[in-house]
């Protein structure tokens, strides 16, 4: 039986050991950036959210009849869908909002007097939705976000740190 080399040896033990130290770097690189991505997106779309409903307050509380409709909101710069709901009843909804967007625990939290939020999978893409409650009016202001453009940058970042790592291997 023949014995492979002793190089060749050295050198296929050192390349997995600098694949696997890239891709150990390589991952936590990804995850630190994903998570410093994700929380940025998230404060600022909380924050459009509570300008939003602060809109809708003051409307709602000027013109009695009617709340704010959502194409009056500012959603410049943001993939959102506005829902307001006032005693059980959905009043307005922006373009494109669907109501099972928000789950039944969002809408109790808001019910209940508590500002929520949470990342929802739906239908193969990812969305942040905040729950906002307008005690002063009685009305629950619900904001959804489309996550896919942040999806798509993280599956883009994801293919780069990858080839990388894959390159740094091969050049060691």
């Amino acid at each position: 039986m023949h014995r492979r080399s002793l190089r060749l040896r050295l050198l296929v033990t050192f390349g997995l050991g600098a694949f696997i130290l890239s891709a150990f770097f390589a991952s936590l690189t990804y995850l630190g950036i994903e998570h410093v991505l994700i929380g940025n997106q998230q404060r600022t779309d909380l924050n459009q959210s509570y300008a939003n409903a602060a809109l809708v307050r003051s409307t709602a509380l000027h013109v009695a009849a009617r709340a704010a409709e959502p194409a009056q909101l500012d959603r410049e710069g943001t993939a959102s869908n506005v829902l307001i709901q006032t005693h059980n009843q959905w009043l307005s909804k922006s373009q494109g909002a669907v109501t099972q967007d928000v789950s039944q625990d969002v809408i109790d939290a808001a019910d209940g007097g508590a500002a929520t939020e949470q990342t929802l999978g739906v239908k193969g893409q990812e969305i942040f939705v905040v729950g906002l409650p307008i005690p002063s009016v009685e009305t629950q202001f619900f904001e959804v976000f489309q996550l896919s453009t942040l999806s798509h940058t993280l599956g883009i970042l994801l293919l780069v740190i990858g080839a990388g790592a894959i390159l740094h291997t091969l050049m060691e």
